[in-house]
């Protein structure tokens, strides 16, 4: 392992762990949603989320990949100020203008998202969300293009108590409900933002530029168009499963769907922040191919050690944590985790349409996706409800990962180990069936789910899952972990 390979992991890491604060809220406010919020009131608040969502689509620009592709190819610190600066003003303005769009719109948007008009005088609240996330997530891009991960992990960890601390006070004492919850989202990322918004105007020169406009512009309507549809994808099931069954399923559905995202944190939230700019870099190499299948193969059997980790145990977490209004969810987990490791395999496979700047073939890949995953809701959340929901999740995401992965090979081929992996995720799964055909009885269960993901980590280390010699340097790392450092220099 190269000094460069392994500042790459240990920065990763840190980003990862910043992520992970900034996202990680929502679980450890878990138990206190479960008793302070009905099953109606927490699928508000996903509706709030999927209204957000879609409106940060329309008018977020989706600008984070251009920053990082021509951010690193300008030249000049006159050129990169030019990036910084366009991004930002567009990002920022659009953002604007979408938040008085909200605003002017509140009652027919609620009559839309809860079929009467329910919380009218919250919705403009989501216009200034919108504003402040654009903004908060514009500076912790650019502390990332700066290389100062122990500064975006502060950031998130500050964001995290103060969001604790707010979601305490407002939901649990003054006894706000739906309306704490956003109040506690929109007073936490606003601080953050206007810190992120500091930091980039000390170290950047306002310098807009119409050139870099259409460049950034050209470069990033295509995310813009793929994002619309991955919204759709992400939480479209809510509004369907609002429309034929009721509130309390989407509710369920929705804590189900945070142990999919759980999935995306821990692994791509982790390895995207250094791997972003890293990978366009490892091309220069003269081994780029080598580096780019032993890197999937490593992430690839993490995301399904994760999967399965948190498979095996969503269960008993839902039922610790959660009332029991909430305890079907455990049932639908599972499912979403499988889909969402299937997802982060994609964004790992589209390097060769980022490279080619085929960014238009990422929008029709979302599309065909979100034609998939309609004609599942369709055909099954009226029959199955949320359980159907997550099923149509699943088919849709496999389609997309296989149509992504044959377009960006015709680009450039990486030439990713799929046997190997796919051999893995088999065995994962079968492991996770005999876990269910298991004991119930808390103890016995939990023996035996934590002795099935011990056989998974066995049969990575010694099976051909990995090659002789990746096998071999991971066990001399788990025996001595001390060597990391000597295998690092």
């Amino acid at each position: 392992m190269s000094g460069e390979a392994a500042r790459m992991v240990s920065h990763s890491a840190i980003y990862g762990a910043g992520n992970i604060a900034r996202k990680i809220v929502a679980f450890i406010m878990l138990p206190i949603y479960t008793r302070y919020l009905t099953p109606a009131d927490y699928g508000a608040v996903e509706l709030f989320t999927l209204l957000l969502s879609v409106v940060e689509v329309f008018f977020g620009m989706r600008m984070g990949q251009a920053l990082f592709r021509y951010y690193f190819a300008a030249d000049s610190k006159a050129e990169r100020d030019e990036v910084v600066t366009t991004v930002l003003a567009v990002g920022a303005g659009v953002s604007a203008l979408g938040a008085m769009a909200v605003a002017g719109f509140s009652e027919p948007l609620a009559r839309v998202l809860f079929g009467e008009a329910l919380y009218v005088h919250l919705i403009p609240l989501i216009g200034l969300l919108l504003v402040t996330q654009g903004v908060e997530d514009f500076g912790l891009n650019f502390i990332r293009a700066h290389q100062r991960p122990w500064l975006f992990l502060a950031l998130n960890i500050s964001k995290l108590v103060w969001q604790v601390a707010l979601n305490l006070y407002l939901v649990v004492w003054l006894e706000l409900h739906v309306a704490g919850v956003v109040l506690s989202n929109l007073l936490s990322s606003g601080a953050i933002a206007l810190f992120g918004l500091g930091y980039t105007l000390r170290y950047t020169r306002l310098r807009p530029s119409r050139r870099h406009l259409r460049v950034l512009v050209a470069f990033s309507y295509p995310f813009w168009i793929s994002g619309l549809f991955q919204i759709y994808i992400s939480f479209g099931d809510r509004y369907f499963l609002r429309v034929f069954t009721d509130m309390a399923q989407v509710g369920i559905y929705a804590l189900a769907y945070r142990f999919g995202f759980l999935l995306v944190e821990f692994t791509w939230g982790t390895f995207a922040n250094i791997w972003d700019t890293q990978r366009y870099r490892i091309l220069e190499r003269g081994d780029a191919r080598e580096v780019y299948q032993t890197t999937f193969q490593y992430f690839a059997l993490f995301t399904i050690l994760m999967g399965l980790g948190i498979a095996m145990f969503v269960g008993d977490v839902i039922r610790v944590m959660a009332a029991p209004a909430f305890w079907p969810a455990a049932d639908i987990a599972p499912i979403l985790v499988l889909a969402y490791v299937l997802y982060v395999w994609t964004l790992f496979s589209n390097f060769g349409l980022l490279l080619a700047e085929k960014t238009r073939k990422l929008a029709v890949a979302s599309g065909i996706t979100a034609v998939v995953i309609s004609a599942g809701y369709l055909a099954l959340i009226p029959l199955l409800g949320a359980l159907g929901a997550a099923l149509a999740t699943l088919v849709a995401l496999t389609v997309e990962l296989t149509w992504v992965h044959a377009q960006a090979r015709r680009e450039y081929d990486m030439g990713l180990p799929w046997a190997r992996v796919l051999s893995a995720l088999a065995l994962a799964v079968v492991l996770y069936a005999i876990a269910e055909a298991g004991p119930t009885e808390l103890v016995w269960s939990l023996l035996l789910r934590a002795a099935l993901v011990g056989v998974f980590l066995v049969a990575v280390l010694f099976s051909p899952l990995l090659p002789a010699e990746q096998r071999g340097l991971v066990r001399s790392l788990i025996r001595r972990p001390a060597r990391l450092r000597g295998v690092a220099g």
